[in-house]
């Protein structure tokens, strides 16, 4: 047996996209997916969720960095922080 902070980055990534799978939730929240991230880890983490995607799971990301979504092939809507309250200032 190992302890959680012993396991690679790839293995934790490889385990949260089994219980993705294993418990099939309809909405998946997903905060900063590729955020410090090697480019061979967020290869896997974006084949992941188009995989997921491609299965009809409605898969939410939040995150600050929109290049780094641009990679995934999901339908996006981009929302910006504060656009809709400065509108009505």
């Amino acid at each position: 047996y190992k302890k959680v902070q012993d396991l690679s980055s790839e293995l934790i990534i490889k385990i949260e996209y089994m219980r993705w799978l294993l418990f099939r939730p309809k909405v998946l929240f997903i905060l900063n997916p590729l955020s410090e991230t090697d480019l061979n880890l967020q290869k896997i983490i974006i084949d992941m969720i188009n995989y997921l995607h491609k299965n009809n799971l409605t898969v939410i990301i939040a995150t600050t960095n929109n290049a780094s979504i641009d990679k995934i092939k999901c339908k996006t809507k981009y929302i910006e922080p504060f656009k809709s309250l400065q509108n009505n200032l």
